[in-house]
């Protein structure tokens, strides 16, 4: 894990910030619950080797160019980006609708459906939407799955902790 930076503070344009994402435990997860965070915040905490800055750039990107500039909707960021491995394959988010407007709802649902595919190929992004009325993917990362908790010596209900960019 030396590509990490777990210290608490860390500079961000120059200026001390304190970091509201906490270390990682020693399974390598962040904490259980929902942390609050910003882009930048992400970046200072996940970046830190080429392989991870290459997959911040094209999170960012998509952040930008897709999700921002369509949906006000908070941006939940799991997978094995934020966890200690070294090399994830991509960025799981989950575009959280659940308290948004039916067309918004719609709106999520329709981007989704046409255009998951293309993020991933364009931007190592694995977009899922929650929300109401179906499964609900916001508890769904939270939980390990059992070959994973297995392989990290955890029990398989063991939860784990997802970011939120609001």
């Amino acid at each position: 894990m030396l590509w990490l930076r777990q210290a608490q503070r860390v500079r961000l344009n120059g200026d001390a910030h304190v970091m509201p994402i906490p270390n990682l435990d020693a399974h390598g997860l962040l904490p259980a619950g929902v942390h609050d965070c910003t882009l930048m915040e992400i970046e200072a905490v996940f970046a830190g080797n080429a392989h991870r800055r290459r997959l911040y750039r094209d999170f960012a990107s998509c952040f930008k160019d897709e999700l921002r500039a369509r949906f006000a909707a908070p941006i939940l960021v799991d997978g094995s980006f934020v966890t200690s491995a070294e090399v994830p394959n991509d960025v799981d988010v989950v575009l959280d609708v659940m308290q948004a407007s039916r067309e918004d709802k719609r709106q999520c649902l329709r981007f989704w459906s046409s255009h998951r595919r293309r993020l991933m190929s364009q931007y190592r992004v694995d977009l899922w939407p929650n929300l109401p009325g179906g499964d609900d993917m916001a508890a769904f990362f939270q939980g390990m799955r059992a070959r994973d908790a297995k392989f990290a010596d955890l029990d398989e209900h063991h939860r784990k902790g997802i970011l939120r960019i609001a």
